[in-house]
C-alpha cells in the first residue's frame, strides 16, 4: 500500500513538473517572439520614415540662399519653403540649422543670408534652369 501511495506521488509530481517545464518553454517563446515582433514593427517603421521622405521620385533637392527680413523665423521660413518631402516643421527646421552651422539657439539677424533646402519637380524644366543646383560642403 504504501508503494502505490509513493507512485502515485511520484506520478503526481513528474506530471507537475512537466507542467512547468511546458509552462516555462511557452512563455519564453511569447516573450521571443513579441521581442521579434516590436524590433520588427519598430524597423518598419523607421524604413517607411525614410520611404516619405524620399516619396516623390520626380522631385530634386535644391539650396537656396535666402536674405532674412524683420519678422522671419524659422516656423515662417519652412511655412514658405518646406515641401512633402518633409514629415514635419522640426525636421525642415533642423535640417536648415544643421545646413548653418546654427544651434535651436541661434537668432536669426536681419539681413543676414542662410541657406535653405527645397525640392523642385525635375519634370519640371522651367523650374530647373531658374534654378541652378548649388552645391555646398558644410564644415562643422
Amino acid at each position: 500500500m504504501k508503494n502505490n501511495y509513493y507512485r502515485e506521488y511520484n506520478r503526481r509530481q513528474q506530471y507537475y513538473n512537466r507542467t512547468v517545464v511546458v509552462y516555462k518553454e511557452r512563455l519564453l517563446i511569447s516573450i521571443i517572439c513579441i521581442t521579434v515582433f516590436l524590433f520588427s514593427l519598430l524597423l518598419f517603421n523607421h524604413k517607411t520614415e525614410a520611404a516619405n521622405f524620399s516619396a516623390n521620385s520626380n522631385a530634386v533637392k535644391m539650396y537656396k540662399s535666402i536674405t532674412v527680413f524683420s519678422g522671419d523665423t524659422l516656423e515662417s521660413i519652412a511655412d514658405e519653403y518646406m515641401s512633402n518631402e518633409y514629415s514635419s516643421v522640426n525636421k525642415y527646421i533642423n535640417e536648415v540649422l544643421s545646413i548653418n552651422g546654427m544651434n535651436s539657439d541661434t537668432k536669426l539677424v536681419v539681413g543676414n543670408k542662410i541657406v535653405i533646402p527645397y525640392y523642385i519637380n525635375k519634370n519640371d524644366s522651367n523650374n530647373m534652369s531658374a534654378n541652378p543646383v548649388i552645391e555646398i560642403s558644410v564644415n562643422k
